[in-house]
C-alpha cells in the first residue's frame, strides 16, 4: 500500500501543476480538476488503509471535493456544462460528506446542474445525485421534490435497484430498510469493482482503493444521521473509523 500511496503521490504533483496553467479547452481544464478530485480521494483511501490516518484521509477527500467545486463554479460560470460536472458526478460530492465539510456539500449541490445532459451522463445517476441533494439542500422542507424524484427513479428501473431502495428508505425513515439496502450496496459495489479488476491486465490504483471502502455508502451514513435513523456501528467497506463524528 505504501507503493500506492507513492504512485498516487507522483501522479497527483502534475496533476495539480497542470491546473495552473493553460489548458486547450474548457473540457481539458475540467478533465483535470476530475483527475485531481479523484486522485485525492484515492490517496484518501490509502493512507486510511495503510496507516489508519484519519487526519490524511478527511484532508484529501476534502481536496477532492474542493476540486470539483471549482470545477462546477467555472462550468456555472461559462455556461458550458461538461460531464464532469454533470449531476451524475457525484462522488465528490460523498467525498465532502465523508469529509464533514457539509457546507461545502451544499455549495456543490446548488451549484451542481438541475437538468439532466443526455449522451454525457446516465439519466438514473442524475436523478440519484439530485435526490441526494435534495435530501441535503430541503431535508422536511422538500418532501415533493424527493418523491417526484423517486418515481422518475421507479420510470427508470422497475426493479428497484439498492440506490432506489436506500433513497426510498431515507424518505421514509425507515431504518432497517436503509440497512438491507446498505448491505445490498456495498456487496453491489464491491461486485463492479471486482468485475473491473477482472477486465485488466494489472491492479490499477482505484482497484487497490476505492475497491476497499465504499464512500458512497459512508455518505449515505451521514445522511441517514441527519435525517435521525438509528444505524448500525459497524458497516462491510465502511468502517467505523472512517465516519466522520461531529
Amino acid at each position: 500500500m505504501r507503493t500506492v500511496i507513492l504512485n498516487l503521490s507522483l501522479e497527483l504533483e502534475p496533476l495539480r501543476e497542470a491546473l495552473g496553467k493553460p489548458a486547450a479547452s474548457p473540457a481539458q481544464h475540467a478533465r483535470r480538476l476530475h483527475e485531481v478530485s479523484r486522485h485525492e480521494r484515492m490517496l484518501g483511501i490509502a493512507l486510511l488503509l495503510a496507516e489508519a490516518d484519519t487526519d490524511g484521509f478527511f484532508s484529501h477527500l476534502t481536496l477532492s471535493a474542493e476540486a470539483h467545486a471549482r470545477l462546477l463554479r467555472e462550468a456555472r460560470d461559462s455556461g458550458q456544462a461538461t460531464r464532469f460536472a454533470g449531476t451524475g458526478n457525484f462522488h465528490p460530492f460523498c467525498d465532502a460528506l465523508v469529509a464533514g465539510q457539509v457546507p461545502l456539500a451544499r455549495e456543490m449541490a446548488r451549484l451542481a446542474p438541475e437538468q439532466w445532459i443526455p449522451g454525457e451522463e446516465y439519466e438514473e445517476d442524475f436523478v440519484y445525485g439530485r435526490f441526494l441533494h435534495a435530501l441535503l439542500l430541503d431535508g422536511d422542507q422538500g418532501l415533493e421534490q424527493q418523491e417526484a424524484l423517486l418515481d422518475r427513479m421507479a420510470r427508470l428501473d422497475p426493479e428497484w435497484e439498492p440506490r432506489q431502495r436506500l433513497c426510498r428508505a431515507l424518505f421514509e425513515r425507515d431504518a432497517h430498510a436503509f440497512e438491507v439496502a446498505l448491505v445490498e450496496a456495498a456487496s453491489e459495489h464491491q461486485r463492479r469493482c471486482d468485475e473491473l479488476a477482472a477486465t485488466r491486465f494489472s491492479p490499477t490504483l482505484e482497484n487497490h482503493t476505492e475497491r476497499y471502502v465504499f464512500i458512497e455508502g459512508l455518505a449515505l451514513l451521514r445522511l441517514a444521521k441527519a435525517a435521525g435513523l438509528q444505524t448500525e456501528p459497524e458497516h462491510k467497506l465502511m468502517p467505523s473509523l472512517a465516519r466522520w463524528r461531529d
